[in-house]
């Protein structure tokens, strides 16, 4: 039988949200996968719009919920943050990070309840920035943002955390140059590279080394049409500081594929880069990747869904499993049986328990309706079938975080609301 919490955590029962009066769920009899209560809203319940949200989780089941959004009470843009107590209840209101312009957010926490939070940002001459901010456990800032790195392209990035609160920040950086065509044919192209790089830094903020680079691939030719899309990186740390970092790689003259890199606590490779997805699937894309406290780690990705009606309208979505020794211990399988409408989202407990998120219509439409999951034991055996985590009205932009028992919080954005609701994860 899977451990309970403990006493002074949860012992008898859960009471999600008090101020909403909502009821009272025992979480030791609650199946696998489970509500623990209803959906309650993260943000303010009038006057805002939210957007982007991610949510981060410690083994002790305390939570944060970052989004970006905006309210009547303050002009422009904020980024956001809100503190829970395991059981739900939140531990204050919800507090802005930064005011700036900023894009691409990532998040992570520690065993403490300390977390960082990344963004992209662009200076006035219009080059982009990767920063990150450490915020404590009570909710207060520590110090003023780190600036991780400027480039000259264009990027996305992705922070990971270990217990003591030690972090790293993965980026990716895509630089073209235009030459122009023979007249008749396209006007111009695009010839560059795609370099991903990482940096570690300890839990006062200073940097540990200088930044590493993680790969580097030559990019397609192709016409200035809007195909450099970039496609962020994803990294994950597990309790003792070795990580994983997993990119998509648009190399020369081959599919989008999805990569890994296996690092150890000090930052020495422990390995050469990796594919993850399989050779004969479209376009993989959209990696997300998150360790156990043992190293073991999983990497899910999505691909162009190629069958069926409307085949252009969604993605499938895949999983596969790594040892601490970055060894597949599978071949990896799809995991949604409908088709996805955006990246997945993705969660393990400290054992390695997987639930994977996404939104879905099943009518095919570009609009998504639901929320569904799928619960996967460490051994990469499925926990049940695709379950309807949230019915609505438009709701998408999933984001999921497990404690060490495996009970999980899924967040989305509903129609510019942002919701969580907690799940069991016995």
């Amino acid at each position: 039988m899977r451990a309970k919490y403990s006493a002074e955590k949860m012992c008898g029962a859960l009471l999600v949200g008090a101020a909403t009066n909502l009821a009272v769920v025992t979480v030791a009899d609650a199946a696998p996968g489970a509500p623990l209560a209803p959906a309650f809203r993260v943000d303010s319940a009038s006057g805002s719009s939210g957007d982007s949200p991610l949510v981060a989780r410690n083994s002790a089941g305390e939570f944060v919920v970052v989004w970006d959004g905006s309210s009547s009470a303050n002009s422009g843009s904020h980024l956001y943050a809100r503190q829970y107590f395991a059981n739900g209840t939140p531990k204050g209101a919800a507090f802005s990070i930064s005011s700036a312009e900023l894009s691409q957010t990532s998040l992570a926490m520690d065993e403490a309840g300390d977390f960082v939070v990344g963004w992209r940002y662009r200076d006035n001459a219009g080059y982009q920035h990767f920063a990150a901010q450490q915020v404590t456990a009570a909710g207060v800032l520590s110090g003023a943002p780190i600036e991780v790195a400027k480039i000259n392209g264009d990027g996305a990035q992705s922070v990971a955390m270990d217990a003591d609160g030690d972090f790293v920040v993965a980026w990716t950086d895509i630089e073209s140059v235009t030459v122009p065509l023979p007249t008749g044919s396209y006007s111009e192209f695009v010839l560059g590279h795609s370099s991903t790089h990482a940096r570690r830094y300890s839990r006062n903020g200073s940097a540990v080394g200088l930044p590493m680079l993680v790969s580097l691939s030559l990019t397609d030719p192709a016409p200035l049409l809007g195909v450099y899309e970039v496609t962020p990186p994803s990294v994950a740390m597990d309790p003792e500081g070795d990580f994983v970092v997993a990119w998509g790689d648009r190399g020369l003259l081959r599919e989008p594929v999805v990569d890994a890199r296996h690092y150890g606590k000090s930052g020495l490779p422990l390995g050469l880069p990796f594919r993850v997805d399989f050779p004969n699937l479209p376009s993989a894309d959209s990696p997300i990747v998150r360790m156990a406290a043992d190293g073991s780690f999983v990497i899910a990705w999505t691909t162009d869904h190629s069958s069926g009606r409307n085949s252009y309208s969604g993605f499938d979505v895949y999983m596969k499993h790594y040892s601490n020794l970055g060894l597949p211990r599978n071949f990896g399988v799809r995991v949604s049986t409908q088709v996805a409408l955006s990246a997945a989202a993705l969660a393990l407990d400290a054992a390695g328990d997987v639930v994977l998120a996404w939104d879905n219509n099943p009518s095919y439409c570009c609009v998504p309706s639901n929320l569904m999951f799928q619960m996967y034991a460490a051994n990469g055996t499925a926990r049940g079938t695709n379950t309807l985590g949230t019915p609505g009205d438009n709701i998408g932009q999933p984001a999921a975080a497990s404690d060490a028992q495996g009970n999980f919080v899924l967040v989305w954005n509903a129609g510019g609301a942002i919701n969580a609701r907690l799940y069991s994860g016995n």
